[in-house]
């Protein structure tokens, strides 16, 4: 994804911003292992970017998080607090 390509840039902001809040912002003594909880957490889930957990890259199996799909087909729309 090319950070000077302006349709990307609103998704970058959002995942810069939340990388800098669970990694810095928020000073957990281990931040890469509350960043991996979060990945199962509801917050996750009503967030502007949905993270998921990879032990093995991006071509292995997701160990937290999952992908939440209505019976309807449907699409849910979620909009976060601000």
């Amino acid at each position: 994804m090319s950070p000077g390509n302006p349709s990307n840039e609103q998704m970058i902001d959002a995942a810069k911003k939340e990388l800098d809040f669970y990694l810095v912002e928020k000073r957990e003594a281990n931040p890469w292992a509350y960043a991996k909880y979060h990945c199962n957490t509801a917050a996750n889930m009503y967030s502007d970017v949905h993270w998921s957990y990879f032990s093995k890259g991006n071509r292995g199996t997701r160990h937290s998080s999952s992908v939440v799909r209505l019976s309807d087909g449907s699409k849910a729309i979620f909009k976060p607090a601000k």
